[in-house]
């Protein structure tokens, strides 16, 4: 079986999975980090399979998290992850690796978070992952994903200054909050050249969205 055909069967059934879904995590983002990391996997190397479906298939949890905003983690999700490849034409160590990946695919190292993943593919994965969050994509996934759980734009009476981040579902007071204590640091995060080189120009533009935007409420503009 080939990629192409891989991703066409898990496509499917990804479509009727993330229908819902309207907080940023959509069918659309899981195949806009799998454009991701095949271009860095293009540069960066790894197993090209393992890199596109663990891209793919890596936010299964988001779709679990229950109606009073529990947080699921990645690792939590395995057993569907494993259930949704179960047919797949990989050999069981790709489908194991794939897990490893999606498991710790959330790891940031900025806010006294840790990396520690040493293979290219988990690298891959949470590069890709994270350019997804940054730049005009990264705002506007944000503004949905705050329109979802009904966080407010802003607060102006808030501390813009840096604070900790964690996804364990302590969700940030405001959208712009969100915007400068996590999209704004995610090139502090990548693992690799070239992620880096991308996410540095993507966070310079999160960066002038957010002083514009706070300009322009404060009546500056």
């Amino acid at each position: 079986m080939e990629l192409n055909e891989m991703i066409e069967i898990l496509k499917e059934r990804l479509e009727t999975m993330f229908s819902k879904d309207k907080s940023g995590h959509s069918i659309d983002h899981l195949l806009r980090t799998m454009k991701n990391a095949l271009l860095l996997q293009k540069q960066e190397g790894g197993n090209k399979k393992v890199v596109a479906i663990s891209a793919l298939i890596h936010d299964i949890h988001r779709i679990m998290v229950d109606e009073n905003r529990n947080f699921v983690s990645p690792k939590e999700s395995l057993p569907k992850v494993r259930e949704l490849i179960a047919d797949i034409d990989l050999t069981n160590e790709e489908k194991d690796h794939i897990c490893y990946a999606i498991e710790h695919h959330e790891e940031y190292s900025f806010g006294g978070g840790k990396v520690t993943v040493n293979d290219i593919e988990s690298k891959i994965l949470q590069d890709a992952d994270n350019l997804d969050g940054t730049g005009a994509i990264g705002v506007a996934r944000a503004f949905a994903f705050g329109s979802a759980y009904k966080i407010p734009l802003y607060d102006e009476n808030l501390s813009m200054e840096q604070g900790e981040y964690s996804e364990s579902g302590n969700f940030d007071e405001s959208t712009i909050h969100h915007c400068v204590n996590k999209l704004m640091r995610l090139d502090q995060t990548m693992n690799t050249k070239t992620g880096k080189e991308i996410c540095k120009q993507r966070c310079a533009y999160i960066k002038n969205f957010v002083d514009e935007f706070i300009s322009e409420w404060k009546g500056e503009k």
